[in-house]
């Protein structure tokens, strides 16, 4: 049920169930779009500001779940769709969460 997944994806996308994503601390001094951040600055990312992005998703304010299903019909999620948080200490639970609901509304549906 590729359809159901991919509503999920678009309701998760559009529910701002987190505006700012777990806060990281840079490891090294960076440089990032001209701007300097220095190691052990701490960074808030904003999840909402790339969900509601018109150029990552075109028409992000419309409720399109086809946007996540393929020409082959599976559904994919770009690098971009970051609901819960970014990079490798998003979310611990996420996959979790993820998977059950996906299973719940396969069973309902």
């Amino acid at each position: 049920m590729p359809y159901n997944e991919a509503v999920l994806l678009e309701v998760l996308g559009k529910a701002n169930i987190t505006v700012n994503g777990v806060p990281h601390t840079v490891t090294e001094d960076t440089i990032f779009h001209g701007y300097v951040i220095p190691k052990d600055t701490i960074v808030i990312p904003n999840l909402d500001s790339v969900l509601s992005d018109g150029e990552i998703w075109g028409d992000p304010g419309v409720f399109r779940p086809d946007r996540f299903i393929v020409s082959s019909g599976k559904v994919t999620k770009p690098k971009e769709f970051i609901p819960f948080s970014i990079g490798e200490s998003s979310h611990p639970f996420h996959f979790l969460f993820y998977i059950r609901i996906v299973a719940y509304s396969q069973f309902l549906g």
